[in-house]
């Protein structure tokens, strides 16, 4: 074993700098959780620097796939989430995240109408099809089968206890590995958005890695619980895996959480899947095809903390001529719906796809603004504009169109401040 031996000047406050000037090597980061690595990123411009850089180094998807599927499969794999919006999600998500790696099955998430040509090319790659007690024995009768179901507003038997779910089927290589394909009645973000809690709320897309409550589950390493129906063992369970991780469960935020609208668990304005309460990581696109926009970041929902428990809530968009499904919080339902009809001409000659055409609008939509923080200029100026309006200050729940008035009031006057938070 050798020993590095340095002489360097502590009075210089970069002395790390000294040790590491042709960059900080991936082991020395290896052990830090994210909250060490930000508090390492805290002290200088330059650990700032290597802080991201070990991220963006660290963060791939390679790492978690590669257990599934070969090098040339991975490119592939691409190619058709590219066509059919399959994400990953589950425990594959948290370690993404993490930068851990467990020995679990990949979870894949594909609206109902695209499983079919999902699970034919997993069959492709040596997986085959697993059928469970209640489906049959061809992957492609029982997709037919269950695909008649769902036509007839009808749901085939699943191992799940959950309305976003249509079917579940697995696929298994010679070695054992489990990919399961896991059909959604409305949209892959929609079962998602219905998993036990916050900490598993996160997906890859063939574009970028989302993660929805950042904050929450890596800086306060916490997990709200949500009321969505389930009260199942299995549900109990999926909570209680994340707990033996060092995660701890509360059932509501402090209110303070609930009413700050920077922060990823408030309840006070939509989220979307890439604002900036969420911690967003493109991906290198390897497929051969031309990648399709990543339509997952049109969806949106919003959080509820009401008395009979926490619940994300959301509203399904299924249009004609629209390619892909999309969940929106039900205050952008109105929002897209005059703006879709605004922009119809453009869309029914094909100028705009109109899939391009809802991701455009959501991305444009004035609700991803985070919310503010006031210095008392901004409360003194706020009053002011209140006093001419003859009407008091706005609830918290108006603060976004309160804002708006003082601004158009006071142009030249900078109000308030966005915050960039919960991104690492």
């Amino acid at each position: 074993m050798s020993i590095l031996v340095t002489k360097v000047d502590l009075k210089e406050p970069n002395y790390l700098y000294q040790l590491y000037s042709q960059g900080i090597p991936d082991a020395f980061f290896a052990g830090l959780d994210h909250n060490d690595l930000d508090h390492f990123g805290a002290t200088c411009r330059w650990g700032l620097q290597e802080k991201k850089a070990f991220l963006r180094r660290s963060l791939k998807v390679e790492p978690i796939l590669g257990r599934f599927f070969s090098k040339e499969e991975m490119s592939e794999f691409h190619d058709v989430q590219s066509a059919t919006g399959l994400l990953v999600s589950g425990s594959a998500g948290y370690q993404f995240f993490s930068r851990e790696i467990y020995d679990t099955n990949l979870d894949t998430y594909c609206v109902l109408k695209e499983c079919l040509i999902v699970g034919q090319w997993y069959m492709s790659i040596q997986y085959k099809f697993a059928r469970r007690e209640h489906q049959l024995s061809s992957f492609a009768e029982d997709f037919e089968r269950v695909k008649n179901l769902q036509d007839n507003d009808g749901r085939g038997q699943t191992d799940y206890d959950d309305d976003s779910i249509v079917q579940v089927w697995d696929f298994q290589n010679d070695m054992g590995i489990t990919i399961q394909l896991i059909a959604a009645r409305h949209c892959a973000v929609d079962v998602v958005l219905s998993f036990h809690s916050t900490c598993v709320m996160n997906f890859i897309s063939h574009r970028a890695a989302y993660l929805l409550f950042p904050r929450a589950t890596f800086k306060d390493k916490v997990t709200v619980k949500l009321d969505n129906g389930k009260h199942n063992p299995s549900y109990e369970a999926g909570i209680q895996k994340y707990v033996s991780r060092g995660l701890r469960v509360i059932e509501t935020p402090v209110m303070s959480r609930m009413l700050d609208g920077s922060l990823d668990l408030a309840a006070v304005c939509p989220r979307f899947m890439d604002d900036l309460r969420s911690w967003f990581v493109p991906i290198q696109y390897c497929g051969q095809t031309p990648s399709q926009p990543d339509f997952a970041a049109a969806n949106s929902f919003q959080m509820a903390y009401e008395h009979d428990g926490n619940k994300i809530l959301s509203m399904a968009i299924i249009g004609s001529g629209l390619q892909h499904n999309y969940v929106v919080a039900p205050g952008d339902w109105e929002y897209l719906e005059k703006k879709l009809n605004e922009i119809e001409q453009f869309m029914y000659d094909g100028t705009l796809q109109r899939d391009v055409g809802v991701l455009i609008l959501q991305h444009l939509n004035r609700s991803r603004r985070t919310s503010y923080v006031w210095d008392e200029m901004a409360v003194k100026v706020a009053r002011e504009v209140a006093q001419l309006a003859e009407r008091p200050p706005t609830a918290i729940f108006e603060l976004h169109e309160f804002v708006m008035e003082v601004n158009r009031a006071h142009p030249g006057m900078t109000v308030v401040s966005e915050i960039n938070a919960a991104r690492f």
